[in-house]
Formats: structure tokens, C-alpha cells, sequence
């Protein structure tokens, strides 16, 4: 049985939205990457001073917005260095998270409930120096830990640790190891 062409085009139309076949790409990568530190930076504005220029150096895809149907479920872990509730002095400052999500309309936001300073970024240094890589529930990190004469203002032991997320939110340490000094 053949059917009269509007029919056929509206099942071909049916057809295309069921299956995804017009789904929306996702931004750029830079766009993305763009909204999520405006996001964040925003943010730490809000929560500390003294806070650092955030780049997208710090940004970790935990579930990266690959499309536009998955784009409510994308989740991304920036960190940035502040000082948290504005307290001031030498030891007030340091690395702490925040987890961007995208709402409704494509809106980037903080989830205050799973960012510092609501959750506990438990680094065992004072300023992570970058991320090496993670997974949706794991980062690797670097950065420098304190010698034992070491003064404050200059850690000088380079280490790689692993934080993983738990059920609570908060972000644990589970490895540290020392690495090379770099010459």
C-alpha cells in the first residue's frame, strides 16, 4: 500500500525526532570551556577573595556535554585558588572546587552543595599546580608539598595525589606519591 506523500513526510519527520536523528550538537569545546569559567568565576567571586585568574587548565570534563540530549547530565570540576570567607593572613588561602552543571536554556551553574566550601577538598597541598586526569568520580593532581624546612610561602616537594568523591560529595585523598624533582 502506498501512502500519500504528507503522510510519508510526516513519518519521516516522526521517525527523525524518535530516533535523535536532529538532535542538536553541543557548543564548541572553547564555548564551553568559556561558560564554565565564567560560571565558576563568578562563583568564587561571590564565596572568597583573593582569588586567581581561572583558565580552562582547571577545568576537568567528569561528564562532559557531548550533545545536546545529554547535556543535563554533564558535570564539570574547576578549581581555583582563594580565600574563602575572606579571612586574610599567610594560611587562609588555597585550592578549593566548584562543580558546574548545565539547567535549563543552557545555563551554566554552580551546585553550591557539591563546591567548596560546602564539601571538604581534602589536598594534601596548599595549591594544586594542574589537573593530570580524572575520571566522573576521581581527579589527579599536582602540586608541592612542604619539605621539612620549608617556610610557608615555598612547598618544594613535587607530588601526584588522587582524590575521589564520595557519597557525600566531599573529596577524599586515596594516593599520594612523590614525585622527581624537575631540573
Amino acid at each position: 500500500m502506498r501512502l500519500p506523500m504528507k503522510k510519508n513526510v510526516f513519518f519521516v519527520a516522526a521517525f527523525c525526532f524518535a530516533t535523535g536523528a536532529l538532535a542538536q550538537d553541543a557548543p564548541s569545546v572553547q564555548d564551553i570551556s568559556k561558560a564554565v569559567v565564567r560560571a565558576s568565576s563568578q562563583y568564587a567571586n561571590a564565596v572568597s577573595c583573593e582569588t586567581e585568574k581561572i583558565g580552562p587548565k582547571q577545568i576537568a570534563g567528569l561528564r562532559p556535554y557531548k550533545s545536546f540530549d545529554d547535556r543535563m547530565d554533564a558535570v564539570y570540576a574547576v578549581l581555583w585558588s582563594g580565600d574563602i570567607g575572606c579571612a586574610g593572613g599567610s594560611g587562609t588561602s588555597g585550592t578549593n572546587i566548584s562543580i558546574v552543571t548545565i539547567g535549563a536554556g543552557d545555563s551554566y551553574v554552580v551546585d553550591p552543595t557539591r563546591s567548596s566550601p560546602v564539601v571538604q577538598f581534602e589536598s594534601p597541598v596548599r595549591y594544586v599546580e594542574r589537573i593530570v586526569g580524572n575520571t566522573p568520580d576521581t581527579l589527579i593532581l599536582e602540586g608541592k608539598d612542604y619539605g621539612p624546612k620549608d617556610p610557608n610561602c615555598c612547598p618544594s616537594v613535587p607530588v601526584r595525589f588522587t582524590l575521589k568523591v564520595d557519597g557525600k560529595g566531599n573529596w577524599k585523598l586515596v594516593e599520594k606519591k612523590v614525585m622527581p624533582v624537575k631540573k
